[in-house]
């Protein structure tokens, strides 16, 4: 229940605790003050309600509490206020005719633009008092960052040259020494939303690469679009990259070797043959073959080749390199019937074939997880967006192919960017008959902590198909292994309860002692309060009265 005062006319003396909370005491009353005693012992416990800061003296405030009531208070951090805040204020007991209150979101509530510690540091720079310059001053001051004329004029030049950004982005990608620009804001941002991150950006590599073959057959035809598939699938093949000395060989060819059975369906296997098949041309009515062998050889060919590659698939015991590359041979042959090539590229079944080559090249299966692959994976991605602006130079219909992987590259850098000062990693991960994407965070031991006893934190935050969100809290120290599993729903947790002990029998033939829970998230990922805000805590702003005397 909420419950807001809204009439009568008195004042309450209070006396507000260090600890936030408000106590009512006797006295001789005002007529506000009386109104405003009435008031609040009207009220429950749990209810609550929101009024003006009108004063402050030392450690007096006074809250109008709206239609000629108010209460005046003692509090030990009145200066914590600033007068015009609103607070709000919850009742958590109202016995006896003593009443106690604890503030509420005092820091949401209150408007920096009243602070007169923010207004002086503005006037000190020349800067005029709006809604960006207050919002810039008053997060350096959660930041605990300095705001003298010199800081804030820098920051504000930085904030000039990202227009997309906010005073927290700016002040956030400083700490971490990132170039303010459009791009990185903007790749710190889908970091907020997480949104599927990396995988999200394979998914429209592959959707871009899929319509970039469409429009590329319908303007040019079978021959030219084969070199054009043949481009694609080398760049996104591991065995054509060489990416270092020290990782172009980590993938293993049996990686490379995938049966396509392991993305696709039996039912989409079974279409993508039968679409294979119907691409045999017909030009029994159209030519004499008398008088035109070599078209019946070409075609004959042709045919025996689409049956061939039709079994391939139909056995899913190919891979998608190979199946491409052996249909990009068959267009060579420019005789196969291209409205049903165009029916294909935009099929279903067709981009499950794109989407496994990408899945081969660009994802990482649990089990090859490393610090080695992903560093691997990391500059293959960005050696992949480097070689396909190099063949695709030019090419008008392949913008939308090229942005796309230009974005992720971006996402890339960002990360690594990030990664010179925090242990923090995207990961598109690679499962037996889905994606997955996961966010994964190493906490380090910050300075002035107590004792430092060498247990190691990381926080993984994965989004699955089948499982959905999870968040996973896991700690190591010595061989002890304790994990807290956060899940979505109820199902899900009878789910991954029901086969705990199959993970804690695996860690324990590793000699580990294992501690597990699972229980249900308490709220949505955030990657700004689990990983900026670990990494860069916000401070407490507070304000100090002197009394100098000669």
């Amino acid at each position: 229940m909420n419950s807001g005062p809204n009439s009568g006319a008195q004042t309450a003396s209070a006396a507000l605790s260090p600890q936030g909370n408000v106590v009512t005491q006797s006295g001789t009353l005002s007529a506000e003050g009386a109104a405003g005693l009435n008031l609040l012992m009207a009220l429950n416990e749990g209810d609550t309600f929101s009024g003006e800061i009108t004063n402050i003296t030392r450690e007096q405030v006074t809250i109008n509490l709206g239609n000629n009531a108010s209460v005046q208070a003692s509090l030990a951090d009145a200066l914590s206020f600033n007068i015009g805040d609103t607070a709000s204020f919850s009742v958590k007991s109202n016995n006896s005719g003593q009443i106690i209150l604890k503030v509420l979101n005092t820091e949401n509530l209150r408007d920096p633009a009243n602070d007169q510690t923010v207004q002086s540091a503005l006037r000190s720079a020349n800067m005029a008092i709006n809604n960006e310059t207050v919002s810039l001053v008053h997060n350096l001051m959660k930041q605990g960052e300095p705001i003298d004329a010199q800081s804030l004029t820098e920051y504000s030049r930085m904030w000039a040259g990202a227009p997309n950004a906010t005073a927290e982005d700016v002040i956030f990608l400083n700490k971490m020494n990132i170039p303010v620009t459009p791009e990185n804001v903007s790749a710190l941002h889908q970091f907020y939303d997480f949104n599927d991150g990396m995988s999200q950006h394979i998914g429209e590599i592959g959707n871009a690469m899929d319509d970039f073959l469409y429009e590329n057959l319908g303007e040019k035809g079978p021959a030219d679009t084969a070199n054009v598939l043949r481009s694609l699938v080398d760049v996104f093949s591991t065995a054509s990259n060489t990416v270092g000395a020290d990782s172009a060989n980590t993938q293993s060819a049996s990686s490379l070797n995938e049966n396509i059975s392991l993305m696709m369906s039996r039912e989409s296997l079974d279409n993508l043959s039968s679409q294979i098949k119907n691409l045999s041309p017909d030009f029994m009515l159209d030519f004499d073959p008398e008088s035109h062998p070599e078209t019946l050889e070409a075609q004959t060919k042709t045919e025996e080749a689409l049956r061939s590659l039709s079994d391939k698939i139909s056995s899913g015991n190919s891979s998608a390199k190979k199946i491409l590359t052996d249909l990009a041979k068959i267009m060579d042959e420019n005789i196969i019937d291209k409205d049903k090539l165009m029916d294909l590229f935009k099929s279903k079944d067709f981009k499950g074939l794109t989407d496994n080559l990408l899945r081969q090249e660009l994802f990482v299966k649990p089990e090859e997880f490393s610090k080695d692959s992903v560093k691997e994976l990391m500059a293959r991605i960005i050696h992949d967006a480097d070689n396909l602006a190099e063949k695709l130079a030019g090419n008008e219909k392949a913008a939308g192919l090229l942005d796309s992987v230009e974005q992720m590259k971006q996402t890339v850098e960002f990360t690594n960017d990030m990664n010179q000062v925090m242990a923090f990693i995207q990961i598109p991960i690679k499962m037996s008959s889905q994606n997955a994407h996961g966010d994964l965070y190493v906490y380090k031991n910050k300075k002035g902590q107590a004792a430092q006893d060498g247990t190691l934190t990381a926080f993984l935050h994965l989004d699955m198909d089948n499982l959905g969100p999870m968040d996973i809290l896991a700690k190591l120290n010595n061989n002890v292994v304790t994990t807290n599993f956060k899940v979505a729903t109820d199902d899900i947790l009878d789910f991954i309860e029901s086969h705990m002990d199959e993970l804690n029998a695996r860690l324990k033939a590793l000699g580990y002692q294992v501690n597990s829970e699972v229980s249900l998230s308490e709220g949505k990922y955030d990657f700004k309060k689990t990983v900026l805000e670990t990494e860069f805590p916000p401070v407490e702003i507070k304000r100090f009265s002197f009394d100098i005397r000669a």
